[in-house]
């Protein structure tokens, strides 16, 4: 890796105010950007490490993952989320990874997969219980049971209609 590449970074960390990075546990976007710089002097694993236009293509779609990743969001479908596990473990075999970064991997896989059929399991439990009681006017109701039966409704006493004497009566 070149000097000239590392010192970039780490100037450009250093000038955003972030605190300094313990050997290279930069965050994706920056470890993709080193990658790149040095992508001449470094070796690639895998069936597309000799075709620099797959190597460019696989350097493309980590930096559109990490930058996916970089967002916090909860709206995430499953299905995109299993996308992101499975593009990681395809990066570690094109960067050559460690066996202990794939257990890593793999154990992250395993506690996603839990947390996504635990939520099926709530969403499914949800959808199966009993639903709430209707609120709104039906036709036999009077309207003062409309408004003491109305969960939104916070006064003490219900409103007082008037008798069916009154002026608006169709008698008139």
């Amino acid at each position: 890796m070149s000097v000239d590449s590392l010192k970039k970074v780490t100037d450009f960390w250093k000038s955003k105010g972030r605190p300094q990075v313990v050997e290279f546990h930069y965050d994706q976007s920056t470890q993709r950007d080193l990658i790149v710089a040095n992508q001449k002097t470094f070796r690639f694993y895998g069936l597309n490490a000799n075709d620099p236009l797959k190597v460019h293509a696989m350097l493309y779609a980590w930096k559109t993952n990490a930058r996916e990743m970089a967002v916090r969001t909860f709206c995430y479908p499953d299905s995109m989320i299993r996308k992101h596990i499975r593009d990681t473990f395809v990066m570690l075999d094109f960067l050559g990874g460690h066996p202990f970064q794939y257990i890593a991997a793999h154990e992250v896989q395993a506690k996603l997969i839990g947390w996504i059929k635990e939520a099926q399991v709530h969403i499914t439990s949800r959808s199966s219980a009993p639903s709430p009681k209707r609120v709104g006017r039906r036709s036999n109701e009077p309207l003062t049971g409309l408004v003491i039966n109305n969960p939104w409704h916070h006064a003490s006493k219900p409103i007082q209609l008037p008798s069916k004497q009154s002026s608006w009566s169709s008698d008139s």
